[in-house]
């Protein structure tokens, strides 16, 4: 019995750290994404039809879109 008891230890000791690992690289591609759309901004802007404006606006976007998923710690 002690040997299934250590078991379920270590299952539920494993899963925060693959959430972990999890949150990081979904943290990573979103960073990557954010510094990719400022260089090919004009390029995307041509395929969809974007003024100048409009093309600014696109890391405003995925800031503010990112910022209120975010924790709130001070609430």
């Amino acid at each position: 019995m002690s040997n299934s008891l250590a078991e379920k230890q270590f299952a539920s000791n494993e899963n925060p750290w693959k959430m972990l690992l999890f949150l990081l690289l979904a943290q990573l591609m979103v960073a990557f994404v954010g510094r990719s759309i400022g260089p090919l901004g004009v390029l995307i802007g041509e395929d969809l039809s974007l003024t100048k404006s409009q093309i600014g606006m696109l890391p405003a976007a995925l800031f503010w879109a990112r910022r209120s998923f975010q924790f709130q710690p001070a609430f």
